[in-house]
């Protein structure tokens, strides 16, 4: 995979996570909306919140990071450097909305399907998988 592979504007379709026991749990609800942004000279930046309509999950995903309240558990953002490496992309968090990731590198496998690009990561014994699809030129939605 090669940087340009990456580069570009990707909406988020899904966040899902599978956990030990094979159960799926959907922490931004069934509708999550977000953008994924690589640019070419390395930088990321990722914003992801519930939909406005679904109000569950958030709180069991992040409740050991943030105080529970209506702003911070329907929201995940973060920015900094990428590198590829082979079929990973390493996140080099700089700015993050749960503040003990800031200085963390995040490792992310990485899958394309068409306009589709998976990526995914094991963490506390469970599969992350987030979907995101390109978008090209004026599309705005």
């Amino acid at each position: 995979m090669q940087v340009q592979d990456l580069v570009g504007v990707w909406k988020l379709v899904s966040w899902e996570v599978l956990n030990p026991s094979q159960k799926i749990a959907r922490p931004f609800g069934e509708r999550p909306v977000g953008y994924l942004i690589y640019h070419p000279h390395g930088y990321v930046t990722v914003t992801v919140m519930q939909s406005p309509a679904d109000v569950n999950g958030m709180e069991a995903l992040f409740r050991k990071w943030m105080q529970p309240n209506a702003s911070a558990l329907g929201f995940f953002s973060f920015c900094g450097r990428f590198e590829v490496a082979g079929e990973t992309v390493r996140h080099h968090l700089e700015v993050c909305s749960i503040a003990e990731w800031v200085g963390q590198t995040q490792v992310r496998n990485c899958r394309f399907e068409g306009e589709r690009l998976t990526l995914g990561a094991v963490e506390d014994q469970s599969e992350h998988r987030l979907v995101w699809e390109r978008r090209r030129g004026s599309e705005a939605t």
